[in-house]
């Protein structure tokens, strides 16, 4: 005969990328109308928070927001 046990839950780490609360809010929200200029500023200020804020690219970070800001609202997702 078998003793009652209680099954012991198994407990993994994994590794979370420290950006995916944006990758999610870039993918995953409903696609609903939006200020386009806001969503595309939002993501460039996640863009150069994630390189430290270092000058000198802010139209790089503007010009990959714009890429996936776009890329959402038409139902794409780059990552």
């Amino acid at each position: 005969m078998l003793a009652n046990r209680t099954a012991q839950p198994v407990t993994r780490k994994i590794d979370v990328p420290a950006d995916l609360p944006h990758v999610l809010a870039m993918c995953m929200v409903p696609h609903i109308h939006e200020d386009r200029n806001a969503s595309i500023a939002e993501a460039a200020y996640f863009i150069a928070e994630r390189r430290g804020f270092a000058p000198g690219r802010e139209l790089e970070d503007w010009l990959q927001a714009e890429n996936e800001v776009d890329a959402r609202l038409s139902g794409e997702c780059s990552y």
